[in-house]
């Protein structure tokens, strides 16, 4: 972190209701206190040393999902891949 970028090397920013989290460790562990009842928006991006997002096929690597209080999950409404992200916002 905060070093030169190498295409090995990164670390996740983790986002829940849009507080971050930096991961710099395997595991993170989604404590109950951190989630609100009723849906939670999640957001995870994968990220080079200097905090910039690590890319493939010109895509940054990121997942986005929606939590439900019951554990249930489904992928967030909006979220685009390559083909559609040309014409519609992300």
């Amino acid at each position: 972190m905060n070093l030169a970028n190498n295409g090995n090397e990164g670390h996740a920013h983790i986002y829940v209701n849009d507080v971050k989290y930096r991961q710099y460790s395997p595991y993170f562990h989604l404590s109950n206190n951190l989630l609100k009842k009723g849906e939670n928006e999640i957001k995870v991006t994968l990220n080079a040393n200097d905090h910039g997002h690590l890319m493939a096929n010109g895509m940054p690597l990121t997942y986005e999902i929606e939590l439900m209080a019951d554990g249930k999950y489904k992928m967030k409404k909006g979220h685009k891949h390559k083909k559609d992200h040309e014409d519609k916002e992300h």
